[in-house]
């Protein structure tokens, strides 16, 4: 007899439309994401991986914002990343010579009594440079979400107070894949 239920319970399992399983599937390939993986040269050299979401999507005046943080553990703290991409950008390469919208990055490095400021963009001086490549750009999660995958490459100036060692160059290279 308890064969019986046995064998009429893995008929009913097996009549299933396995469509909830579908969903949960889709479900855990969106959440898993890659990593990113960040490496600095030149000035210091570090690599990392860190959480999936270190690049978001914002939407500020109608324009779409590329937002990074990459934390280092040279310098203790993040390096912070924003570049306006325009009203309606796309999948494509975009660059600082081509892009005219506003950017910017920097980083902290702060020690004893001084510190040594990493710094690029519009408003900077030098301006340093980046190329950016985005591999997807999905706003499907509304104005202040989605999906972006890319690599970003990225030179910024190293500012030193006088009397202070910051490292061998004055610049650092970020290249960070997202």
């Amino acid at each position: 007899m308890t064969a019986r239920w046995a064998v009429l319970g893995c008929a009913l399992a097996a009549c299933g439309d396995n469509r909830e399983l579908a969903d949960t599937a889709a479900v855990d390939a969106r959440q898993a994401a890659p990593a990113c993986t960040a490496a600095f040269s030149e000035d210091f050299t570090e690599s990392s991986a860190g959480p999936a979401n270190c690049a978001t999507l914002a939407t500020a005046d109608g324009d779409t914002m590329l937002q990074l943080s990459i934390p280092s553990q040279t310098i203790a703290a993040a390096f912070e990343i924003s570049i306006d991409l325009g009203a309606a950008p796309g999948a494509g390469t975009y660059t600082s010579e081509s892009l005219i919208a506003p950017w910017s990055a920097s980083g902290l490095h702060e020690f004893d009594m001084t510190s040594c400021f990493y710094h690029a963009g519009t408003a900077a001086v030098p301006p340093g440079r980046f190329a950016l490549v985005l591999d997807e750009l999905d706003h499907s999660d509304g104005p202040a979400g989605g999906q972006v995958h890319g690599t970003l490459d990225l030179v910024l100036a190293v500012l030193s107070r006088p009397y202070t060692y910051c490292g061998e160059t004055n610049i650092e290279r970020l290249v960070v894949t997202f």
